[in-house]
């Protein structure tokens, strides 16, 4: 596959996925929360299901700044498309990584591990900088997943562009057509993603969004009518719920197209 095939493919997947953050309305499933069920990220896993993890960053970088700068939701909505997205492409380029240095099978339970330990940490982190700042902590905490989103993309892309070996493999049209391994490492990808959305939209998103306290915010989705649950769901069940049923819906469409249809094998090499 040349550069040139790669970028234009990736340059075609970033603009779709912009056209479906504008036909989100029509296509998406409101919340009740601000959340929208939608199909925005799809290409950003298709990317990465057929020409690996450079594209998926690449197609999610440019999603993000589309929505940012042209989106209802603008700049925050954009932080948290691409921090509930980034971990599909760390949980899947994590499995690769281990994979490629002979870890073998163990590798998705390792994938799971590191998302307990990586949840589990995240709410330590917010207790302790809660514990130093006080009431000022919030904010920071939930900028903390995002940034956190952040820095291993970012460390992600450096390490497969260094390790051509694993890139290469990665690369390989047949690389996920393994149900049972997209399916287990999306488990990892849920309890991650989730762990991060609640904490973004409690201290962060909703805050910021709506222009209320935290408490506020919590109290406002409590007593919301929400999609599937109606009222009276616990705000972080339903935050959680939400983001699982996102990230399972990206990684079954893409996986479909990509495989079932056949597009992998098609047009990925």
């Amino acid at each position: 596959m040349s550069k040139t095939y790669r970028l234009v493919a990736t340059a075609t997947l970033a603009a779709l996925a912009f056209v479906l953050q504008y036909a989100n309305g029509a296509l998406g499933l409101q919340t009740g929360f601000g959340m929208t069920i939608d199909l925005v990220a799809v290409p950003v896993v298709l990317a990465l299901f057929m020409f690996g993890v450079e594209s998926a960053i690449e197609v999610l970088s440019v999603a993000t700044i589309f929505i940012a700068l042209f989106a209802q939701t603008g700049p925050i909505g954009a932080a948290m498309k691409f921090a509930a997205t980034a971990p599909t492409i760390a949980v899947f380029a994590a499995y690769f990584i281990m994979r490629g240095k002979g870890t073998g099978a163990p590798a998705i339970a390792l994938a799971a591990l590191a998302a307990i330990v990586f949840s589990v940490g995240l709410f330590a982190a917010g207790g302790m900088m809660n514990s130093a700042l006080g009431g000022n902590g919030g904010l920071l905490f939930g900028l903390l997943p995002i940034l956190l989103m952040l820095l291993i993309t970012y460390a992600v892309l450096k390490y497969f562009e260094r390790e051509r070996k694993i890139r290469d493999a990665m690369h390989k049209h047949s690389a996920f057509a393994d149900a049972r391994t997209v399916a287990l490492l999306a488990v990892a990808v849920i309890i991650i993603r989730g762990a991060a959305m609640v904490v973004s939209n409690f201290y962060f998103a909703g805050p910021l969004y709506f222009k209320i306290s935290p408490e506020q915010f919590v109290s406002f989705v409590n007593s919301s009518d929400l999609l599937f649950f109606g009222k009276g769901a616990a705000w972080y069940v339903a935050i959680f719920a939400f983001n699982a049923l996102q990230a399972a819906f990206e990684i079954a469409i893409a996986w479909l197209i990509a495989y079932r249809f056949g597009f992998a094998k098609k047009y990925s090499s």
